[in-house]
Order: structure tokens, then sequence, then C-alpha cells
């Protein structure tokens, strides 16, 4: 992918998971399950830590323009994206 052009700052994580499968073997959604349960039966699981070391960023170097922009994406402050939008 270094062909592509990159956006400074970003990074985008991709999860593929196993869709969650009932006893009777049909495969469960959000559709199908009550939203309380999305957790229990794993129609929603929550992403790994950042610091839990599961992900590989060797393909996500840090090049100096993004050095010279961390300090200024640190201090904005952080609005509603419906507010950003606008």
């Amino acid at each position: 992918m270094d062909y592509l052009e990159k956006m400074p700052c970003t990074s985008i994580l991709v999860r593929i998971l196993r869709a969650p499968v009932a006893p009777n073997g049909s495969v469960l959604s959000a559709k199908t399950v009550p939203s309380n349960q999305w957790a229990e039966k794993g129609i929603v699981v929550p992403a790994p830590k950042y610091d839990s070391g599961l992900y590989n960023t060797s393909l996500c170097p840090v090049t100096d323009v993004e050095l010279e922009l961390f300090p200024a994406r640190a201090d904005r402050v952080e609005m509603p994206l419906k507010d950003t939008a606008e």
C-alpha cells in the first residue's frame, strides 16, 4: 500500500471477526439479537486497548510532518462531530 497517499496523523484499524452462530447454526446479528445481549452473544466485540501490544504499527511509521503536527493536535479542543461538520 505504499503507492497510496497517506493522510498525516491518521490510520485505520480493520478488524475481521468470525460471525457468532446460534446453537441451531444460524448466524446471529444485530437484527436477530436484542441490543442488551450483543456483547454476551458476540455481536459487538470491543477493540483491544492500544497498549495491549496486539497492534502491528510497523507499516505506519511516524513522519517528520506528523511529529510537527502532534503538539497542535494534542492542544486542540475536542468538538462534537455535528459542530465540526457545521
